[in-house]
């Protein structure tokens, strides 16, 4: 393509060569010499061999159609593939017929005329040619004079490089979350990123256009990082380097950078551009696997098992803790070189029974067994050992992971408490415990088997009275327990005792009672054992410190503990239950479940009630009613109770979740509130960052335009720029005023200062404003408000709309259309109307005029650009000064705008 002022050239030398031909046509006529010879002449004659371009001149009618050609240069005659004699028997039309592509017109000048065009060649050639026409006298003759150029190659590279761009531009924005693209000149300031960077530090594009020393935490790594950037800077290729960087939510991320010096046309370095990897999950990864390796150490170094791991494929112990020479009584470098060898520490009698069971891990099978070692000095100990396999892609086995642990003394104490509860269990003498009130807590089988009944249950909350019946036996059994109640800590009463049961039976024993205190030495229970020896103190004091520790752990959960009945009455609750319900400490054992919650959430606890007796477990969630009529909402875990396979009632547990639920919904409300302000926000600025660049590049272009060939154009042409730049500068303050007020009325920084304006005056005003672009499209404007009609606002908000609702009534109206403002005064309001006869308004956008969150903008009709903010911004200043907004519109038609404003400040 022929530039502008390499055209502008060639018209002048055409223009004097026109010249020079009118001055020497009456010279040569005279000589007798054709006109002809004066086109092989001069510089023209020497312009027209030598071009490198095909140039073609026609005859042409009056009407400027071109007719036969007159004249060919060699390159035409070339490229067409015809002679002089043979082209000049054709016309324009016919040597550039078979057009594949419709013409692009172009008027470059008033009287040039530049297209595309495709065509093809006498020998089948296709050409893409831009044509460059130009009709001019030649005495009284018209002629047409055509360059074309051949622009085929041009348009292959450039549908290459198209290809090659939109691959490239493709690879970089889908770049996955892991990779930013990035690039910054010399003096560190980004000019490109990857729109990756939204997806990996919440950035947008514009907000991270600076330099890239601003994104740097303080972190030790950076200073590192930051030399090798300005190596890069100085052509020094660096080798990948981290850095770390703040994430835009304030958190940081940390970057495995790869960057390359980009060089100008001249060899100088005029930045950097480069890749950036997110590791931060890989360095957090290497972080925790350094963590679980110190506590791996920690755990070597302080657990009493031995573990080991072994590679079943070659046979080889990869790992053995340092505790197998303690355990086993060997040192662990002989078990790295035979990994059998531990068998030679093995009891004699248990080495087959453990080579038979080791045989068991080849074939994926895990261990778990107990067998003894003997240790020097004939030490002998008890050893369990445990193991699994793991198995590789092929299914096959490949590694044995175990434990090896010395159970010698806690098989011995936990012998030694079996036989202890055996003990208990077994008693053929009573032992009773009770509560300070005298109701029994718990019982051996020996007490309530002697007194007729099933279990233990049958005795629990009851008194002796309640049990044996009101005789003297039994107060004079009431009266020892309330003696033993006084007793100090240690003390203990001892009786003879002949009781008799409900059966009649007689039993003369040595009782022992005597009181029970929690480690806060608060009274709790009285214990009492009966029997016909003295050997079983040891088990009634194992029964005391057992119960105690239950009791202790019962009443001082955090969570409500409680059992129920198979109709759901409560047989026991501890104080966390009691607050939970809000019953007094010691009232909720007797009452109902059903007391506590309403019809439908009975029918649920009755269908909860089915399923445990089916024997599930149940989680689930229930709103109870407390004693004043407060809900609560609590978690409900259930287990269901069996004794001899008959179904006794439900052991559960109860969490107050109310304050939680309420926090979690109040959670879920913010977040869906700050979702919600980020997405208006997110809009808001993609709205700015788009906009705002049309202006500014329409700004420099022409400006571009006049700086580097101001000579080249006319005074029109001139002050045709400086309209345009104008125009884009007066787009670009209207934006940018705009914003600053949506800024201010956002943050709650604008003042409004309500007074009464003179609505006529106010139109007068906009209307001078606007009167240059109303020229342009030959509007008529009409203020139809009267004098004197007052409206109640801010005198700065007020005004800006009204010259909002022009400017959109100019931008959309077609030349020769009308732009009315009027307006009426009703009782309380004032109602302005801004109306206009231009292209109107599609209905289905028409909802969307106002939501910052839909980017609602359309172009004029003459071309204007707008950013669709004005029309949210009036929306904005109409309701802070108690006003209202709204807009009717018929595509086609036009549309009229609508404000209400208050007449006064009441």
């Amino acid at each position: 393509m022929i530039d502008r002022p390499s055209y502008e050239k060639l018209e002048r030398i055409r223009a004097e060569l026109e010249k020079r031909i009118s001055g020497l046509e009456q010279q040569l006529e005279d000589s007798g010499k054709s006109p002809d010879v004066l086109r092989e002449m001069g510089i023209f004659g020497e312009l027209f061999q030598k071009a490198a371009d095909m140039i073609l001149i026609a005859e042409t009618d009056d009407s400027g159609k071109p007719g036969m050609i007159q004249l060919a240069n060699p390159a035409a005659l070339k490229e067409f593939g015809y002679s002089l004699e043979d082209i000049r028997k054709m016309s324009l039309q016919e040597l550039l017929a078979g057009s594949t592509q419709g013409a692009i017109t172009e008027t470059l000048y008033p009287d040039t005329l530049k297209y595309e065009k495709t065509f093809h060649t006498k020998r089948g050639r296709k050409i893409h040619a831009d044509i460059y026409s130009h009709v001019f006298m030649h005495g009284k003759e018209r002629f047409a004079f055509a360059i074309v150029r051949d622009i085929s190659k041009r348009r292959e590279m450039e549908e290459s490089l198209r290809l090659s761009e939109e691959k490239y531009k493709r690879l970089v924005e889908s770049l996955s979350d892991e990779y930013i693209f990035y690039a910054h000149d010399s003096d560190g300031m980004i000019t490109y990123l990857s729109p990756s960077i939204t997806r990996v530090l919440g950035y947008s594009s514009d907000e991270a256009m600076r330099n890239y020393k601003e994104f740097y935490t303080d972190h030790v790594m950076n200073e590192e990082a930051i030399k090798c950037q300005e190596e890069s800077l100085r052509g020094n290729i660096q080798s990948p380097f981290t850095n770390e960087l703040y994430h835009r939510d304030g958190t940081v991320r940390v970057f495995n950078n790869t960057e390359l010096p980009i060089y100008n046309v001249e060899g100088e370095i005029i930045g950097v551009e480069g890749i950036a990897q997110n590791i931060t999950e890989r360095v957090e990864a290497e972080k925790e696997l350094r963590n679980q390796q110190e506590i791996f150490i920690l755990l070597e170094k302080t657990i009493e098992e031995v573990f080991w791991v072994h590679d079943l494929k070659t046979d080889k112990l990869m790992y053995i803790s340092p505790k197998y020479s303690e355990i086993f009584g060997r040192s662990t470098n002989s078990l790295y070189h035979n990994p059998g060898s531990f068998l030679k520490a093995v009891h004699p009698d248990d080495v087959e029974f453990v080579i038979k069971e080791y045989k068991k891990i080849s074939k994926g099978k895990g261990l778990d067994l107990e067998y003894r070692v003997v240790l020097p000095g004939d030490i002998e100990r008890l050893i369990w050992s445990r193991s699994f396999v793991l198995l590789d892609e092929r299914n096959r086995a490949s590694l044995s992971i175990g434990t090896a642990l010395d159970i010698t003394d806690r098989t011995k104490v936990q012998r030694e408490k079996n036989f202890l509860a055996a003990i208990v269990e077994n008693l053929e003498d009573h032992a009773v415990i009770k509560d300070t009130t005298l109701r029994i807590i718990a019982s051996n089988p020996a007490n309530y088997k002697a007194a007729g009944l099933k279990s233990a249950d049958q005795l629990i909350g009851k008194t002796d009275l309640e049990i044996y019946g009101d005789f003297e036996h039994v107060r004079q059994y009431l009266d020892d327990d309330q003696k033993a109640l006084k007793l100090k800590k240690g003390e203990t009463l001892e009786k003879d005792q002949v009781f008799v049961y409900p059966d009649g039976k007689k039993i003369h024993s040595l009782v022992k009672k005597f009181p029970v205190y929690d480690e806060k030495n608060n009274l709790i229970a009285v214990a009492s054992l009966s029997r016909d020896v003295t050997d079983y103190k040891n088990t009634l004091k194992d029964l005391y410190e057992s119960e105690e520790k239950y009791r202790l752990l019962i009443n001082n959960q955090g969570e409500g503990i409680g059992m129920v009945d198979p109709d759901d009455t409560f047989l026991f609750a501890n104080p966390k239950a009691e607050e939970i319900f809000d019953v007094p400490a010691g009232k909720l054992v007797g009452r109902s479940l059903f007391d506590f919650v309403d019809k439908n959430n009975r029918a649920f606890i009755e269908e909860e009630t089915e399923k445990r007796r089916a024997g599930e477990k149940g989680n689930y969630e229930l709103e109870i009613k407390q004693g004043g009529g407060k809900k609560r909402l609590i978690l409900v875990t259930t287990t269901p109770q069996y004794q001899e396979d008959q179904f006794k009632g439900t052991f559960a547990v109860f969490r107050d979740i109310t304050d939680w639920r309420t926090t979690e919904e109040s959670l879920r409300k913010s977040e869906r509130e700050l979702r919600e302000a980020n997405a208006a926000k997110d809009k808001f600025f993609s709205i700015i960052a788009h906009d705002l660049r049309n202006p500014f590049n329409s700004i420099l272009g022409f400006s571009d335009l006049l700086i580097k060939d101001y000579s080249g154009y006319d005074k029109d042409e001139v002050l045709t720029f400086i309209r345009m730049i104008n125009e884009a500068s007066r787009q670009a303050h209207n934006l940018l005023e705009n914003l600053l007020n949506w800024s201010r009325a956002q943050t709650g920084r604008i003042n409004i200062e309500p007074t009464g304006i003179d609505i006529h005056e106010a139109v007068v005003s906009i209307f001078q404003l606007y009167e240059g672009s109303a020229r342009e499209k030959n509007l008529v404007m009409t203020n139809k408000v009267k004098p004197g009609t007052l409206a109640y606002g801010d005198a700065n908000m007020i005004p800006a709309v009204l010259r909002n609702l022009v400017s959109n009534a100019i931008k959309f109206t077609r030349p020769r259309g009308t732009v009315t403002v009027n307006a009426k005064n009703f009782k309380n309001y004032t109602e302005i109307a801004v109306i206009d006869n231009g292209i109107g308004i599609p209905a289905d956008l028409i909802d969307k005029l106002f939501r910052i969150e839909e980017n609602v903008t359309r172009s004029g009709t003459a071309n204007e650009e707008g950013t669709g903010l004005g029309l949210i911004l009036s929306k904005e200043f109409v309701e802070k000064n108690n006003g209202t907004i709204r807009v009717s519109s018929k595509p086609g038609k036009g549309s009229s705008f609508t404000i209400r404003l208050p007449r006064n400040g009441k």
